[in-house]
């Protein structure tokens, strides 16, 4: 886990996952504020996504319980029923419905200017809009820490998640809700476009991951009819 410039206190560096932990204490429980909360409070980097992804695994830990093992022996917690799932899961939501995300960190979506191989010329797959997927191995130490396009797995499919949030509400009442939510969070939220249903918004530091946080963000705050980061679904070819 990554570990926070500053330390807790007692001369222990801070992980992420306590970070969020304490942010999700302070009352800090959307990812875009506790984002924040965490770099003021902490100065430790943690994404939108990351939070979500850790307070997700919060909710889904088992409970735990003590049990003395016996004389001379220490008083040991143990987990009670299945296995705590790994922090730091990805994840959307379509029709209601949570999707688990695998990140394929051996992809990586860039733009036509920046696939360019190891020994020289274009490399990878074109996307569409200027993208193309290539591998770590065909970029060399070209490729980025943080990609703007985040690439996931899921399904079958390879999905690339691009800066923008699809949001669908026709009821009047989650309307107003949804309002109250683009007001509150309009630094780091744009409006890209909107009618009587449909609203099309944008991460203002204009990354994927970002907007993925919001898509999540939006569908447990508010609960709207769709809140979707838009994807480039990317399948198999068939076989000759």
């Amino acid at each position: 886990m990554g570990k926070s410039k500053k330390e807790s206190g007692r001369g222990v560096a801070l992980t992420k996952s306590e970070a969020v932990r304490r942010a999700l204490a302070a009352g800090k429980v959307k990812p875009l504020e506790g984002s924040s909360f965490i770099k003021q409070m902490f100065g430790l980097d943690v994404s939108p996504q990351t939070f979500s992804s850790y307070k997700f695994a919060a909710k889904s830990k088992p409970k735990v319980r003590s049990v003395t093992r016996g004389k001379g022996m220490t008083t040991a917690s143990y987990l009670k029923g299945a296995k705590t799932p790994a922090s730091g899961v990805a994840y959307y939501y379509t029709g209601g419905t949570k999707i688990r995300l695998a990140p394929a960190d051996d992809l990586y979506a860039v733009g036509h200017d920046k696939a360019v191989g190891v020994a020289g010329g274009m490399v990878g797959r074109s996307l569409g809009g200027g993208l193309r997927l290539v591998t770590r191995a065909q970029l060399g130490a070209a490729a980025a820490a943080k990609p703007t396009y985040p690439v996931y797995r899921a399904q079958g499919a390879t999905l690339v998640v691009l800066p923008e949030v699809r949001v669908e509400e026709s009821r009047a009442a989650q309307r107003a809700e949804l309002d109250r939510w683009l007001a509150a969070h309009g630094e780091s939220v744009a409006v890209v476009s909107r009618d009587d249903d449909r609203v099309v918004l944008r991460p203002v530091s204009g990354s994927g991951e970002d907007a993925l946080a919001i898509a999540n963000d939006l569908a447990e705050e508010v609960g709207p009819e769709l809140a979707q980061a838009r994807f480039i679904r990317v399948v198999p070819r068939p076989e000759a």
